[in-house]
């Protein structure tokens, strides 16, 4: 799920580096490309997408795009906890929030297929989450599949000290 992965919380440090590029569109079409090269089924994870998702649609072939939405306050606290201001962050969390659901629910995705998460929800009901998103994004996939990825969904767990996704992978892999 990315080229450049923090094993802390799976995010690629590559499309989070967008927004701060000197030439976003070079930047967004060189993540796009690097991407391409890790086979038919790829993504990424980058909570500010939306900041830029409109250019990345246009380099994107067959897009399946997940939202989750979190709480605008712990987005913020988390964010005041690490020097910025919370009223700020609030505002912009908020900002963001509004952006998706504005076109989540104004019809300008066009047909993409989508799907939205409550990333509190997930984090309460794990299996429950993993089940919405695996539906979606793999159907009625082949049971043990499910059932061993399944396993890996376990609460609380702090990454990358108990579980190291980055590292399982790279050992699968080889």
């Amino acid at each position: 799920m990315g080229a450049d992965i923090d094993p802390s919380n799976m995010e690629d440090r590559t499309f989070l580096g967008i927004l701060s590029a000197p030439d976003r569109q070079l930047a967004l079409k060189q993540a796009v490309k690097t991407l391409d090269r890790l086979g038919p089924f790829r993504g990424f994870k980058d909570p500010l997408v939306i900041e830029y998702l409109d250019d990345l649609l246009l380099l994107l072939e067959n897009p399946i795009l997940v939202f989750v939405l979190r709480d605008v306050v712990a987005i913020a606290e988390r964010e005041s906890i690490e020097g910025s201001d919370f009223l700020l962050a609030l505002a912009t969390s908020d900002a963001r929030r509004r952006k998706k659901i504005d076109l989540l629910t104004t019809g300008s995705l066009n047909g993409i297929p989508h799907c939205v998460i409550s990333y509190e929800r997930a984090l309460a009901e794990p299996q429950t989450a993993f089940s919405q998103l695996s539906d979606f994004l793999a159907g009625a996939t082949d049971a043990g599949l499910r059932s061993a990825a399944r396993r890996l969904v376990v609460p609380n767990t702090r990454m990358p000290e108990d579980i190291n996704f980055v590292e399982i992978a790279k050992l699968q892999n080889h």
